[in-house]
């Protein structure tokens, strides 16, 4: 009995007209995508960097939500490798009866792991955001909506994995197409259903935290600033749905290698779009540490600027509120109404921001640094408004609030 030769056996028979070609096959131009792919990983890198240090090292505040966004980070590079890898080798962009039965079993073999590796990596990314978003309110519907979400998301990734990872019997034919007996389950279903889930997750994930960005008592410029900062996951939202706008037409061509050449491309688009506007909220807050000038700001280098104005128009960002890892509190500023300010301020060393609670909506913000500087006037002169009782300064009849 004669053993096939995988390495020189067509994949598929060529169509009528066609011949099959393992040599030199012709292959579709992947330079775009090793351009995209790569300029992509090196700000994506970059951007998480500048996060990781500002939280850890300047303002002492790395949390769970970094872990994840790492986690995530590290999957998103191994998608992409293997994804430039295939197209490298030639092993897509080229039609089936162009490559070896041997060439195909490792198409499918890496295209599994890929896909069972995103899921993990979209569920890390979300994780990482839905935390944040933990921090935003505790209002009781926005904590059990985000908890909700998390839920979901951890749910259909954790079964669709499994279902990838367990789809035949035997198991062997996952990997390996020149197995006939046994049964799979149509995987055709479970990619749509990751294309599908995905993209509805980032559209919930993008309108969750708009009600409470809008409650905000913040100039419009601020809260316009917000949304804006919010709104920037839309563009992977909107990555999501041009992959399950993809899949059907890939599911349904039997010229998988060829196929597969524009939805990895979108992936590898989606890897590092994830990270990087993972990683954008914090920019402003780095480039207030290391270049204030670029962003229309006095020197940081103490960690401090002055008050300009009336107190409650300071521009204000959504924050956690925690306490440093040493055990020192932060510095934190409660508003009554948003119109008498009363600010306890940390050790000069301390790179941690401004914080203020919102009353009435229970809402985290914090303001722009502030210099904590004697009055040279009353201090009813300074902060008093209609309907507000003076208050005395620091130091002299109350002493200052205590953190919370």
């Amino acid at each position: 009995m004669s053993t096939l030769d995988l390495a020189h056996t067509p994949a598929a028979e060529p169509p009528p007209g066609m011949v099959s070609n393992l040599q030199n096959p012709h292959i579709r131009n992947h330079a775009p995508t090793f351009v995209l792919a790569i300029f992509g990983m090196c700000i994506a890198t970059m951007l998480l960097t500048m996060r990781i240090y500002t939280k850890a090292v300047l303002a002492r505040i790395f949390g769970i939500d970094d872990v994840f966004l790492l986690f995530a980070w590290a999957m998103s590079l191994v998608i992409q490798i293997f994804i430039l890898y295939l197209k490298g080798a030639g092993l897509t962009g080229v039609h089936i009866w162009d490559i070896s039965l041997a060439d195909l079993k490792h198409v499918v073999l890496i295209t599994t792991a890929i896909s069972i590796v995103y899921l993990a990596f979209m569920a890390f990314a979300k994780f990482s955001i839905l935390i944040f978003y933990m921090r935003l309110s505790p209002q009781r519907w926005f904590k059990y909506a985000v908890y909700a979400t998390m839920a979901l998301t951890a749910t259909f990734s954790l079964v669709l994995m499994l279902c990838l990872a367990f789809a035949c019997i035997p198991l062997k034919r996952v990997w390996d197409p020149t197995i006939t007996e046994g049964h799979c389950i149509n995987r055709g279903n479970v990619f749509m259903a990751t294309a599908g889930l995905n993209a509805a997750t980032d559209i919930i994930m993008l309108f969750l935290p708009m009600p409470i960005v809008f409650k905000l008592q913040v100039p419009r410029v601020q809260k316009i600033g917000l949304v804006v900062i919010f709104s920037v996951g839309s563009i992977t939202a909107a990555t999501s749905i041009v992959r399950l706008v993809l899949m059907p037409p890939l599911i349904a061509n039997l010229d998988m290698p060829w196929a597969l050449t524009t939805p990895s491309s979108w992936i590898c688009i989606e890897a590092n779009l994830v990270i990087i506007c993972g990683s954008l909220p914090i920019l402003r807050l780095f480039l207030k540490h290391t270049w204030p000038r670029l962003i229309g700001e006095t020197s940081y280098g103490t960690g401090r600027s002055k008050i300009t104005g009336n107190p409650g128009s300071e521009s204000a960002e959504l924050s956690n509120l925690e306490r440093s890892r040493n055990g020192r509190p932060k510095r934190y500023s409660r508003m009554n109404d948003f119109t008498r300010g009363e600010t306890l301020m940390e050790d000069e060393r301390d790179g941690s921001e401004t914080f203020i609670i919102d009353d009435k909506e229970n809402v985290i913000v914090h303001t722009e640094p502030v210099e904590q500087v004697k009055p040279t006037r009353p201090f009813s002169q300074i902060y008093s408004g209609p309907g507000v009782p003076p208050s005395p300064p620091y130091g002299h009849a109350e002493p200052p609030p205590k953190p919370f």
